[in-house]
């Protein structure tokens, strides 16, 4: 094995424990990317040859995550009179005498 060998194994191993992409790595250890490339390929078929296992890169690492919709608002289910110039909303849930009494009130105006 030749000392270029040895150090592009090194660093290849390095690079496999740093769990960086190797561009990455390459930058922050000052080597060249396409020779990282050249050497993994190399390497790799130095080692199928002589029947070595290579090891591979770590596994990304992912937690699953369950997400759930918000509750949905509903649309106010009210209803708004009109009459004139007069309109008159009312929300779902109103007070009945509540309407009694504006009406009471409106149907006094209209009089005038």
């Amino acid at each position: 094995m030749t000392d270029r060998e040895t150090a592009w194994r090194d660093a290849l191993s390095a690079h496999s424990s740093s769990g960086m992409p190797l561009s990455r790595y390459c930058r922050d250890k000052g080597l060249n990317y396409h020779q990282a490339v050249y050497w993994r390929r190399r390497l790799a078929t130095i080692d199928a040859a002589a029947g070595l296992s290579v090891p591979d890169a770590p596994a990304p690492t992912f937690s699953l995550v369950e997400l759930s919709e918000p509750p949905r608002q509903v649309a106010d289910s009210g209803v708004a009179i009109e009459c004139g110039r007069c309109r008159i909303s009312l929300k779902a849930g109103f007070d009945p005498s509540v309407l009694s009494r504006a009406l009471a009130v409106l149907s006094g105006l209209e009089a005038d």
